[in-house]
């Protein structure tokens, strides 16, 4: 019997269960928690982009904003066994264009497998990585677009179970008005879907594969600076993400006098929206200060308030100008709180 082997895997494959990075419960959730402290100090409201760099993760327009050459490495601490950590590169493309490459990992560990009697067998664990390329063009002084293609794969410690991958494509406009004031819109995770195939699992041939599509996330931003002794940037974002999912259902159906049990699939899709806002200031030459704020409309009064907050640190070294990011998170659904960490290196400075 493989019910404890079941039990794990309808876990990872039902929509509504899949809480390991609590964010709607859809596939490959830990991308949409954020890839960097800075942008997530500001509640993630980072589509028209602003003052923290260049993250194409938020939007691949701003690519083309790319003035020099960056790099950002992060990692998160998370309870539950759970891991996240981000590598992103972004340089520019003369003489108005620019490109950015970013692998995340995210993984659990630590499932503990038990038998029909309650006895332990072995742990199984996680490992879920992304891949991506950003590409963007000034098309004129004000106007910006660009795309960005990732690749996603999801593997699980189940002897017999494939490892599904998945591409999904973002597209992203930017529009600014000056120096200070920028609005963004961006459509992301495209096309994006994995496939599950359990016939080697079970060990029978013909067995229903399982899809899992990708949310579509429809975002527009706007960053607005205020020019005070301590210059403020604020940050607002809207969301409307669009999740899909198959409905599997059996109904009575007589064949003659005889009735038999036929299975009927319906593709069903819900909406979801998001609400974000930030703000970040320069406290001193060295020191950047952050907080946000986020709501989801899809959770109770109370888990739908997430909060953020962090800092940033500018080290004394001409040397790469390397800044030491920090901030906390309060995830969704109130499950805990994240710390993420992160370093940046300034190619330019060398």
């Amino acid at each position: 019997m493989k019910l404890y082997q079941t039990i794990i895997l309808l876990a990872i494959l039902l929509p509504n269960v899949n809480k390991t990075f609590a964010q709607s419960g859809s596939p490959a959730s830990y991308s949409q928690i954020g890839i960097s402290p800075r942008t997530i100090g500001i509640g993630n409201a980072y589509t028209a982009g602003g003052a923290e760099g260049i993250f194409t993760f938020h939007n691949p327009a701003m690519t083309a904003s790319t003035s020099g050459g960056q790099v950002d490495f992060s990692g998160a601490t998370m309870q539950f066994g759970r891991s996240l950590a981000t590598l992103q590169v972004a340089f520019p493309l003369p003489p108005s264009a620019g490109l950015a490459l970013d692998i995340a990992y995210a993984g659990v560990s630590g499932f503990d497998g038990r038998t029909q009697s309650g006895y332990h067998t072995e742990e199984f664990n996680t490992h879920d990585m992304q891949l991506g390329a950003s590409f963007g063009l000034q098309v004129s002084t004000r106007f910006s677009l660009g795309t960005r293609i990732s690749y996603r794969t999801m593997r699980y410690t189940l002897s017999g179970l494939d490892t599904p991958s998945s591409i999904g494509v973002d597209i992203g406009f930017l529009f600014r008005f000056n120096d200070r004031t920028s609005i963004g819109f961006s459509v992301q995770d495209l096309i994006g879907e994995f496939v599950w195939d359990t016939s080697e699992y079970y060990g029978t041939t013909g067995s229903r594969q399982t899809t899992d599509k990708m949310p579509i996330r429809l975002k527009a931003g706007l960053w607005h600076q205020l020019n005070t002794p301590l210059p403020l940037n604020l940050y607002a974002e809207f969301e409307n993400r669009i999740l899909r999912s198959e409905e599997v259902y059996a109904i009575t159906a007589y064949t003659g006098s005889r009735p038999t049990i036929q299975q009927r699939r319906e593709e069903i899709s819900f909406a979801k929206q998001f609400i974000r806002l930030g703000v970040s200031s320069a406290l001193h030459e060295r020191i950047t200060a952050r907080v946000g704020w986020q709501s989801d409309s899809d959770e109770s009064s109370y888990n739908a308030q997430r909060f953020s907050g962090g800092f940033s640190i500018s080290l004394p070294f001409d040397l790469y100008a390397p800044e030491i990011d920090y901030a906390i998170l309060r995830e969704p659904g109130g499950v805990s709180w994240m710390h993420m960490f992160a370093i940046r290196l300034n190619l330019t400075n060398r």
